[in-house]
């Protein structure tokens, strides 16, 4: 081959990689074409304000928003952040970026700037700013589940040189908190514990550092002047740690260290892990989930659970999701298991970590606490919670096909299940009961997780043993939610070769769902209810707790079929939103804020209603129930609404929690199973 032609063959194909690899301002397919899918634009006007919504990623503990147009003073920097084991704001912007014109003897005030635009893509938020001459794009993304990074770009527009000098400012208004100097950067320090704040610069920045007599605000100035020719494009970087002890920062200074030696290479792995969140998670060409409508739910619940993710910290000795950031902290056990069962979609590693931090906490007799958060002191051991871990763990393993994590949950598994029978069954005849550890009816209440259920309004408590107490009626969704279990853990049994415990799990479950279909339908009314501990009355409410032997698959054909009916009855759960918690023809219906599970609709109770349709068959209203979800919830397809922790079933209207993740868990496998079944 001619050498010449050979050299433009291989200055082409170099040139081309530099410009795919190298051109890091440039997002990826997929990531651009979800801006703003949840609204984070806010400022926080005092730290407890809870109004504004935020971004995390990667499990960190703190978190930013977007300046909003109303706050044009804090245009070059983030709001924030907001510090999520405090539930509190730190500052409405602790990081912002100055700009000082050497040649001209003036500040560059950013805030008077045109066409500045602020948008929240999945993954990282970002600023672009025009400001005379000078353009600002800033990214803030996280590197690490304790830092984030800021990086700045500046660019010089105008045809002349341009000479610069480049710093920081901001201010703390947590009255806990006050600010120190630190080596390349500021301390934020709090009056109780060890808990630290850091900035920090890169090596070989000259700067000076003031921190104010009030010790809540502080000042960077660069000491060099940087110049800039006509386009040239200059770039600074800032990270942002929040860690919990001295432990945890000094490991993180080998992490913030290898950031600032390539910053660039981080950006292009944040944008690679978004974009494989985003190409596992979206489906193209199936019918109606290629709408641009349907793939905004989907984005928007990736990046609800990835907001939520929260990694090992205090009591927490694994990653898992907290419910909503703003409302609930801590773990749940049922929403641990919703949760895994959506996040092996796109982050499986995570999922298994999302289970393994409650069964850390299973005590020596089984039992898996409510509640657990970051202070042990505040875990919640009066109660459990439903019972669908198996199903987690085994939605984890169709997707995976890790024996290994089957190995390790199997016998822990086995030994809540257990716990059941032994705890919660009173009379020993094998259909168990709600119940709690210290005897109360509230804590009993909540081990269903429906806790103010209707169901519930005539129940009493009856004495198993020490510690162990029941209601005085056998709940037909827990003993769905165990007949369950014994077909997951048969399952489970058969990948391990345990053959004869596959024997004696389907034979236990065999002879339940005759149990179910025998003593707790009533022929009458077509459906399924709670029976009360004599075997003959029925606690007839009419609740999401009737479909679920439906999703378990525990119904004879003719019984799914007459709850159908009940279903599709538009005077008891066919709603505007389908499945409120409660019959619309009860007297306590109670569709609003205040009903909770009176009423309101719960995403994962509809999940569980459209997954047991299809189970026997019925297909077509399935279908029909999902498109009415993803169309009739409240601002779900448009782009800026939160998902919320329950909804109105006679409107749509979010109600409750915003950002809630068994939510976003529930509408991502909805968004799925449309896609892949029909």
């Amino acid at each position: 081959m001619n050498k010449k032609i050979f050299f433009l063959i291989y200055l082409y194909i170099f040139s081309f990689l530099i410009f795919k690899c190298g051109d890091t301002t440039n997002f990826k397919s997929k990531i651009h074409e979800f801006p703003d899918v949840l609204s984070l634009q806010g400022v926080p006007g005092k730290p407890n304000e809870l109004s504004v919504s935020c971004f995390s990623d990667l499990g960190a503990w703190h978190g930013y928003a977007l300046p909003d147009s109303v706050q044009s003073s804090l245009y070059g920097g983030f709001s924030g952040p907001f510090l999520i084991a405090k539930n509190k704001w730190l500052s409405r912007c602790l990081a912002k970026l100055s700009l000082y014109d050497v040649e001209n003897r003036r500040a560059i005030d950013l805030s008077d700037c045109e066409n500045s635009k602020f948008t929240f893509y999945p993954g990282m938020l970002t600023q672009t700013i025009k400001a005379d001459s000078i353009s600002v794009t800033l990214y803030l993304y996280f590197i690490s589940s304790r830092s984030s990074l800021i990086s700045a770009r500046i660019s010089n527009n105008s045809s002349k040189p341009a000479q610069l000098r480049i710093g920081w400012q901001g201010d703390v208004f947590l009255e806990e908190a006050f600010l120190t100097q630190a080596a390349r950067g500021i301390l934020v320090n709090f009056k109780n514990g060890e808990a630290r704040f850091k900035l920090t610069l890169p090596r070989g920045n000259s700067f000076k550092t003031k921190i104010y007599e009030d010790g809540k605000s502080y000042l960077i100035n660069s000491t060099e002047t940087i110049r800039l020719s006509s386009s040239q494009l200059y770039k600074t970087y800032l990270v942002q740690s929040f860690c919990f002890n001295k432990t945890e920062q000094k490991a993180e200074k080998q992490i913030i260290k290898n950031t600032l030696r390539n910053p660039e290479k981080c950006f292009e792995e944040n944008n690679r892990r978004w974009n494989s969140y985003l190409n596992k998670i979206l489906l193209s060409g199936k019918n109606r989930t290629e709408e641009k409508g349907y793939q905004n739910i989907a984005v928007k619940c990736l990046e609800t659970l990835i907001i939520n993710w929260r990694s090992p910290a205090g009591d927490l000795t694994h990653s898992g999701l907290y419910p909503s950031y703003q409302r609930f902290h801590g773990f749940w056990a049922w929403d641990s298991w919703k949760h895994a069962a959506a996040l092996c979609l796109f982050e499986p590693e995570l999922a298994k970590d999302q289970v393994r931090a409650m069964f850390a906490r299973q005590d020596s007799a089984g039992m898996v606490p409510d509640v657990i958060r970051l202070n042990k002191r505040y875990n919640n051991l009066r109660n459990t919670k439903p019972p669908i871990a198996a199903w987690a763990v085994w939605s984890v393993y169709k997707i995976t096909n890790s024996v290994k994590f089957i190995q390790e949950m199997y016998p822990k598994l086995i030994s809540y299940h257990r716990w059941w029978y032994a705890y919660r069954d009173h009379n020993k005849n094998g259909l168990c009961e709600y119940g709690s550890t210290d005897g109360t009816l509230v804590a009993a209440a909540w081990e269903s997780g429906m806790d103010n259920a209707v169901r519930f309004d005539n129940a009493s408590m009856l004495q198993n043993g020490k510690h162990s107490w029941s209601m005085n009626q056998e709940s037909v969704d827990l003993n769905s939610y165990l007949y369950a279990e014994k077909k997951y853990l048969a399952l489970m049994a058969d990948v391990l070769g345990k053959e004869n415990d596959v024997i004696t799990f389907n034979q236990e479950a065999d002879a339940l769902k005759l149990q179910i279909q025998n003593h707790m339908f009533d022929q009458k009314s077509g459906c399924f209810y709670d029976i009360k501990l004599n075997g003959k009355d029925f606690c007839n409410v009419q609740g999401p707790e009737g479909w679920i032997p439906l999703w378990v698959c525990a119904a004879t054909k003719e019984q799914a079929e007459k709850v159908k009916n009940v279903m599709l009855d538009s005077s008891k759960f066919a709603a505007y939103i389908p499945f409120p918690t409660a019959a619309k023809s009860h007297p306590e219906f109670t569709p609003t804020y205040d009903g909770y599970w009176r009423g309101p609709v719960w995403l994962d109770q509809a999940y569980f209603a459209i997954k047991g349709l299809e189970c026997y068959g019925f297909k077509d209203d399935a279908k029909k129930f999902t498109i009415q979800l993803f169309n009739r919830l409240e601002g779900l397809k448009q782009r800026g609404r939160p998902v919320y922790e329950n909804y109105n079933p006679l409107n749509g209207e979010g109600l409750n929690a915003a950002h809630f993740s068994w939510s976003a868990a529930h509408l991502l496998l909805l968004y799925k199973n449309l896609g892949e079944n029909y």
